[in-house]
Formats: C-alpha cells, sequence, structure tokens
C-alpha cells in the first residue's frame, strides 16, 4: 500500500485502521478515497480535479463520515443532527428510534430534553408519575452503547437541558459517577438573565425549582470534577442566528460547534492552515483559493448526500448551513515563531478568520447566483442574497487533525513528543515526535503546549474567532489539576462576558481522579484489584489449535468491557496436565477481568517453550501457553480492543495512549478512536 511522501506514519496507521474502504478483498490507497470522495461530491470534472487535489494534499479535508460513506449506496455525508423531542411517549420512542437509525449511518444527535416534565409529574390517562429528563437519557444511553456509529464508531449524543427546567439540579450532577450516561456530553442551556444574576451576585433568585446561587454551584463544581456540564449561551446564540424568522435555536451537535434548528445537520469541513506558511508569512492568495474552493465543496455536499429522514433534508436544503472551520492553528503559529495565548497570537488569528469570513461570504454570494439562494436566507432578506445561512464553525477535528499531520482545531498542541505502545505490534514501544521540534534539541519558547497556555487565555482565543464565525466553536479550555471551583467559575463568566456561544473545559487528571476517589476502600479493607462480575452471556471464538501433547480448543470470549475469559482444553489429556489447564485459563481470566491489558497477558504467554514443539516457521506452536497466546492474538488482531467498540475514557483502549478531550470531542491523538 502506497502513501504520498508528505504523509506522516501516525496518519497512514490511522487510515489504514478506520478509513481506507476494502471492495472485493481489496484496500483503497489514500488516492482511491480522495477520488471516491471527490466523484460524489463534484459536478463536473473541474469540481472533481479540485476537490480531489486539496484532499490529496491535505489543504482541506470534509468530516469523517463523508470520507467513510461518499461512493456508498447509503452513504449520508453529515457529521452530527439536532433532533425535536416532545412530551409524550410517542415523540419519546420516535426521537430514540431517529438517533438509532443515524448512528448507524455515521452521525451523532443532540437534543433538548427541556421539553420533557420532570420525575414525579403526574402523567393523565395512566395515573402513573413521569420518569423524568435523567431517566430517559439513561435509557437513550444504553440504546447508544449498543449500536456502533456506521460500523465504525459508537454513536455520540449531546444531552441539552434548559437552566430553569425543574430537574436542571438531577441532570447537572447525572454524571457526577464516571461511566454514567457516558455516551453523552451534558450542557445546560443558559440565558442572559441567569448568568448577569450569578456575575451580579444576585443568587437567591429563584430559577426553576431552584436558587440561582445553587444551581450555579453545582455546574461549577461537577465541571470542576470532571469537565461536565458544559454551558451553552442560548440568548448569544440566537441574538447571533442570521435566520431568525426561521425560529429559534435550541440546541446543538454532539461537540458543540454548530447551533442548530430541529432536523438540522451539520455539513463540515476544515483547512489546514500549516499549509499556509511560507518563510514565516500567511499566504493568504492561496488560502483565498482553498475558502472558495471549500465553500463550494460544502455546498456540494448538501445535495450529494444521501438523507437518514425527509425532515433533515428538508431543513438541511431551506437553510444550507455549511461549517468551514480550520485546523493546524497551532502549527500555523509555530511556523511563524509566534506563541499561542500571546497578543500576537491574538491578532493573527483575527487577522485570518476575518478575512475567511470576508471570502467565505463572498463565495457564497457569487454561488446564489449560479445556483440560487435558500429558503432561510430569502425569508430573512438577507442581503447581498447568498447561498448559505451559515459559512464557518470550528469544530474539534480530532481524526483529521491526525490524517492531515497537524494541530488539532483551533487547539494548541497536545505535546511535542510521546512514547506509546501499539497493540498492532503487540507490545513495539513506539516515540513519536513533533516534526516542527524535531529539528531543535532545545525547543524554543515558543512551542507551548495546551497546559502551557493561561486558561483564560484559551477563552479569549476562543472569543476572537467567535466574533466572526457564524455559527459556533469546539474548543477545551484545558486548566491545571491544582485549579479550584472558582477558577472554573470564572472562565465560565469570562466566556459568557467575551461574547462565546459555549463553553468546555477540563481540569487535567480529574476524571482519573474521579476513578480513583470512586475505587477508594476504607482502610480496613483490601487494597488488591477485584475481578469484574462475568456476565450471564458472553460472546466469542473457539479455535482448534495443534500442540505437541495434542489438540487444544480455545475459546476466547468477551464482553462489554473487552476480554474477559479464555478457556483451554486438551483433547484428551487428563490428570495434572487437565487440571494445569483449567487452573491457568481461570488464572488469565480472573486476571482479564481485574483490567490486566491482554497484551500484557500476550507478552507473557507467548513463545513460552516445552519439550515437544507443534509445526515449523511462524506457525510453530511451543507449548501450549504459546498456543493461547496465538489464540489470543488472533482475537486481538480482528478485534485490537477486544471489545466491540472502543471504550471512550481514560486510556485509548486500541494503543493505550491517553484520551485527549477537544472542545466536546474525546479522541486518541495516535490511533484516531474518536466519538466524533
Amino acid at each position: 500500500m502506497s502513501f504520498p511522501d508528505f504523509m506522516t506514519d501516525r496518519a497512514k496507521f490511522v487510515l489504514n485502521q478506520r478509513y481506507l474502504l476494502t471492495v472485493d478483498g481489496i484496500k483503497e490507497e489514500w488516492s482511491d478515497l480522495c477520488g471516491r470522495v471527490a466523484r460524489c461530491v463534484g459536478n463536473t470534472v473541474d469540481e472533481v480535479d479540485v476537490f480531489y487535489d486539496m484532499m490529496y494534499n491535505l489543504r482541506f479535508l470534509p468530516n469523517s463520515p463523508t470520507l467513510f460513506n461518499a461512493g456508498k449506496k447509503d452513504g449520508q455525508l453529515f457529521a452530527c443532527f439536532f433532533l425535536p423531542l416532545e412530551d409524550n411517549m410517542e415523540s419519546i420512542m420516535d426521537t430514540l428510534k431517529y438517533s438509532v437509525m443515524i448512528y448507524k449511518s455515521g452521525g451523532g444527535v443532540g437534543i433538548n430534553f427541556s421539553s420533557l416534565r420532570p420525575a414525579g409529574s403526574p402523567v393523565k390517562g395512566t395515573n402513573g408519575i413521569a420518569s423524568g429528563v435523567v431517566s430517559f437519557m439513561r435509557a437513550y444511553d444504553s440504546m447508544i452503547s449498543e449500536i456502533k456509529s456506521g460500523g465504525v464508531r459508537r454513536g455520540a449524543a449531546i444531552g441539552i437541558l434548559d437552566v430553569d427546567h425543574p430537574e436542571v439540579l438531577n441532570f447537572i450532577k447525572a454524571k457526577t459517577k464516571e461511566g454514567e450516561i457516558s455516551n453523552f456530553n451534558i450542557s445546560v442551556a443558559v440565558t442572559d438573565s441567569f448568568m448577569s444574576d450569578v456575575i451580579g451576585g444576585r443568587l437567591a433568585k429563584s430559577v426553576g425549582s431552584g436558587a440561582t446561587g445553587e444551581i450555579w454551584d453545582a455546574i461549577v463544581t461537577n465541571a470542576w470534577r470532571n469537565g461536565e456540564p458544559g454551558l451553552l449561551f442560548m440568548d448569544t446564540i440566537n441574538r447571533m442566528n442570521p435566520i431568525k424568522k426561521y425560529g429559534p435555536l435550541k440546541g446543538c451537535n454532539p461537540c458543540g460547534e454548530l447551533p442548530l434548528h430541529p432536523w438540522g445537520s451539520c455539513c463540515l469541513g476544515s483547512i489546514n492552515l500549516s499549509l499556509f506558511v511560507r518563510d514565516g508569512e500567511f499566504l493568504y492568495d492561496k488560502f483565498e483559493k482553498t475558502v472558495r474552493d471549500s465553500v463550494l465543496f460544502l455546498d456540494r455536499v448538501i445535495d450529494a448526500t444521501v438523507y437518514p429522514y425527509p425532515q433533515i433534508e428538508r431543513v438541511s436544503k431551506e437553510t444550507r448551513k455549511i461549517g468551514l472551520g480550520v485546523m493546524g492553528f497551532a502549527d500555523m503559529l509555530l511556523k511563524m515563531k509566534i506563541t499561542y495565548g500571546s497578543n500576537e497570537s491574538f491578532d493573527v488569528a483575527e487577522d485570518i478568520v476575518s478575512v475567511m469570513r470576508k471570502i467565505a461570504e463572498d463565495e457564497s454570494v457569487k454561488l446564489a447566483e449560479l445556483y440560487g439562494t435558500c429558503k432561510a436566507v430569502d425569508d430573512e432578506g438577507i442581503m447581498p442574497p447568498r447561498r448559505n445561512s451559515t459559512l464557518l464553525t470550528m469544530a474539534p477535528t480530532g481524526s483529521l487533525s491526525l490524517i492531515a499531520g497537524c494541530s488539532p482545531g483551533i487547539e494548541p498542541n497536545f505535546a511535542f513528543s510521546e512514547k506509546r505502545n501499539l497493540k498492532e505490534s503487540l507490545g513495539a514501544d513506539l516515540v513519536w515526535r513533533h516534526p516542527l521540534a524535531a529539528e531543535y534539541e532545545t525547543l524554543p519558547p515558543y512551542f507551548v503546549t495546551a497546559h502551557d497556555v493561561a486558561p483564560l487565555d484559551h477563552v479569549r482565543m476562543q472569543s476572537v474567532f467567535q466574533k466572526y464565525v457564524d455559527n459556533s466553536i469546539s474548543k477545551t479550555v484545558n486548566m491545571p489539576s491544582e485549579s479550584s471551583i472558582e477558577d472554573v467559575a470564572d472562565v465560565y463568566k469570562k466566556a459568557f462576558e467575551w461574547g462565546c456561544k459555549g463553553i468546555t473545559i477540563y481540569r487535567d487528571g480529574s476524571r482519573k481522579l474521579q476513578i480513583m476517589e470512586d475505587a477508594v476502600k476504607p482502610k480496613d479493607t483490601t487494597r488488591f484489584m477485584e475481578p469484574r462480575e462475568r456476565p450471564e452471556m458472553t460472546m466469542g471464538v473457539t479455535e482448534c489449535i495443534h500442540t505437541g501433547c495434542g489438540k487444544m480448543y480455545v475459546t476466547v470470549n468477551r464482553d462489554e468491557e473487552g476480554i474477559c475469559e479464555v478457556f483451554a482444553k486438551l483433547g484428551k489429556s487428563g490428570g495434572c496436565v487437565s487440571g494445569f489447564m483449567d487452573a491457568l485459563s481461570r488464572i488469565i481470566s480472573m486476571a482479564l477481568r481485574a483490567g490486566v491489558d491482554p497484551v500484557v497477558l500476550v507478552d507473557q504467554l507467548k513463545d513460552t517453550r516445552c519439550p515437544n514443539p507443534y509445526g515449523f516457521g511462524d506457525s510453530q506452536i511451543f507449548s501450549c501457553q504459546d498456543g493461547i497466546a496465538k489464540a489470543m492474538m488472533k482475537f486481538l488482531s480482528v478485534n485490537p480492543s477486544g471489545k466491540d467498540e472502543p471504550s471512550i475514557q481514560g486510556l485509548c483502549p486500541v494503543c493505550s495512549s491517553e484520551l485527549l478531550l477537544n472542545g466536546r470531542c474525546i479522541y486518541c491523538p495516535v490511533c484516531g478512536v474518536s466519538k466524533c
């Protein structure tokens, strides 16, 4: 398989693992993928050539579902959607059904649960009481856990609740325990009035079923503990909504960068800013052409995609929202020798995004002259008339930035070197070093990471971009572990005061700390690990392996957490040999359910030798223990994580690297595992 010379090893790994399709036993190459997407989206030979060139050379990439699904019979190309929900069982079940089908097609969903009555409310006609918001969120979360998103990743979702909803305190605390409602990001939709009362110290004022101060304390305390809830500043969002006559915006996509109407969709793509610098200067002419080509590309996607539901098609075509963003911003600053978070970095950001906005608007006007406007633009009377109601957004680009070999979105770099273990290589330690850092023995002071940037400078950078971005921005405010609850509160307040549409924070180590706190036991109890219980039903494979002791049957089973047990039986053995294999199987199974990495167990068992090996060369089985290891290795090669699908918490289940939070998107910076 061949890749361009400019593509990084990390990009090749991600593409090979997640993006390149296999048809009739033949795996496509990067050029095939770009051609497949360009032909699906482009209307003319010239458009296909232009789209192919900017993707192949990594100047622009569309969101992952476009790369996954373009050219497939039922391939939908949008990343995510916002679904309506009403306070009746029919609507609740319909929305769940719509969500499930969207997850299967490769998308995620946003849902505002504020229409649901709170827990304990009477239900007419049944003499019963309502289950409430959090109860239904748990039901939705359980279903999401069972669905693979487009066969590639789990479905992503965001649950939103208005700050004046009577159940808001339960909602805020719904994820206090690590792992609860794990497939949902959660955000509270707050108003100008609420934030003004918080900033003005009017904390006794009643809001819904609680006081302003009580709700605010719950928000910032839980965000300090584990990064959630985030905030959506809904009055700011609707004040900047360019199509007010189309109705108010009630929520957003799972990562938060695109406020949407009910049945709205995300049509996203990002330009790699790191490729527009030469000799420390930004190449505005080259940038302009790519912006124009990218606007055309995304507008074409609206007509090329296969829609999961007619309501989504109607809203998408009536509003023609697109979300063109950037990635590689931090790498661009490095090439310009500018420190992320400095005043100069804010000035450069404003220069680039303001130019980007003007070019995108101008291109949309030109497209309207050629192909017509959309209903929402006509109804609003936007002048000059343009093709698209919204144009810019800043997505997290977790996986896309790995393919492009650049920093994610508008975030700083998270690190300039990493040592990682790839399970596919079964124990091989690999060292990655940022290509821009490779030439230095000692890094210059402008090489800063996300944790070097002061929290309020993160917020300020987001606010600079937001001035010109008509949608919203997915960005994380990284905070040091020693940050206080008051520090979190200050970040949230400043985000509101500086004009952001939403805000997400992550305090270093907070989620891992929460897991540790949950696992802490009283001093008079054992400190040893306890294996998780074996579920009543498991799934797996049984393989017959020829050994020097005869045929051995090895069964490898898994549950939702991964490989949970291994059984090995020799066909005709008895006595001590049978007892030894039984005991070894039990020890392996207990270790797996206690959280020991299966790769570690494989490493200990493989190549163990006995006097009676079987076979020759690569297929030789040195011992029964070696046979068990090889059966586990084969299972891992089919299921690299040993799971139905990676669990996005803590460490990456595929390569054991630390997962990163970018906006509301959790992704692996090494292998590309992502929820968004």
